[in-house]
């Protein structure tokens, strides 16, 4: 970069080079692409069901070569252990609840 009056000016050898060259998507890219997003969209739509099953979708041929679908189910499952998190867990009544809910009644606690 050089300067003047107080503006920076792009460097006139790098100004020079050539821009970079992308080759444009061949018909065939749009065809995997395609094909791919099918696939991600017919296994995310069953994902639902799947989970709710309790089917191990880390097992799923899919999810084996598509980036896509692996994120995104890890992500679901941080939200789902997250939530588990939030949520407290039930937990079950002393054994002997019952009798001390008796035992106050007799006395007229209650």
């Amino acid at each position: 970069m050089t300067e003047a009056n107080g503006i920076r000016l792009a460097d006139p050898k790098v100004a020079s080079e050539p821009a970079p060259q992308f080759e444009s998507p061949s018909v065939n890219d749009h065809v995997v692409n395609d094909r791919a997003d099918r696939e991600c969209a017919e296994f995310q739509a069953r994902m639902p069901e799947r989970i709710g099953a309790g089917e191990d979708l880390q097992s799923d041929p899919h999810m084996l070569t598509c980036e896509r679908c692996r994120s995104l189910v890890r992500d679901l499952e941080y939200i789902a252990e997250a939530a588990r998190q939030l949520i407290p867990t039930e937990e079950e009544p002393q054994s002997d609840l019952w009798a001390k809910i008796e035992l106050a009644i007799e006395r007229g606690e209650v």
